[in-house]
């Protein structure tokens, strides 16, 4: 069956692209921790570019399966398992190594992008609080009566103060 060594041959290109992909959210980690922005942003447009790749190939992987179906007469397979089900031997076993090892490295890309979401969001957060801090001391609200607070018009720049 020549669309089994196709997929095959796209699935092994799938998995070396989640390998690169790992490497880059490896570098794109890093690259946060030590606040790389210009390493971040480079890290970022290729793991960008990474998905569209990713995408694509598992744009022809699906269209590879359905034509697979319809050779071995599976109207609703949806996916690769009731396919790999109906094949040989040894394309069963080819298919499904390939097919265990994109789970496992797609489980490890997830968890990967979700460690990285995590420390930008913290990141972010800390630099939220420390610019609402300097906002506090820097602005300070108004209290009851506007009591210790600057007045700016008048003559000259006065304190307001209730006991006078």
């Amino acid at each position: 069956m020549a669309h089994v060594l196709d997929l095959l041959t796209t699935l092994s290109e799938k998995e070396r692209l989640l390998e690169e992909m790992l490497a880059v959210l490896e570098a794109e980690r890093n690259c946060i921790l030590t606040r790389d922005l210009d390493g971040l942003d480079e890290q970022v447009e290729k793991k960008i570019a990474l998905f569209a790749s990713l995408e694509e190939l598992g744009e022809q992987a699906r269209g590879l399966v359905f034509e697979m179906a319809a050779d071995l007469q599976i109207p609703d397979a949806k996916s690769l398992s009731p396919v790999i089900a109906r094949l040989d031997e040894p394309q069963r076993e080819s298919l499904q190594g390939v097919q265990r090892v994109l789970l496992d490295r797609g489980a490890v890309v997830q968890k990967m992008l979700t460690a990285n979401a995590d420390l930008l969001n913290g990141a972010l957060q800390t630099v939220t609080q420390s610019l609402n801090f300097f906002a506090n001391i820097f602005n300070p609200g108004n209290t009851y009566g506007n009591a210790g607070k600057i007045v700016g018009s008048g003559a000259r720049p006065a304190m307001i103060s209730r006991g006078a």
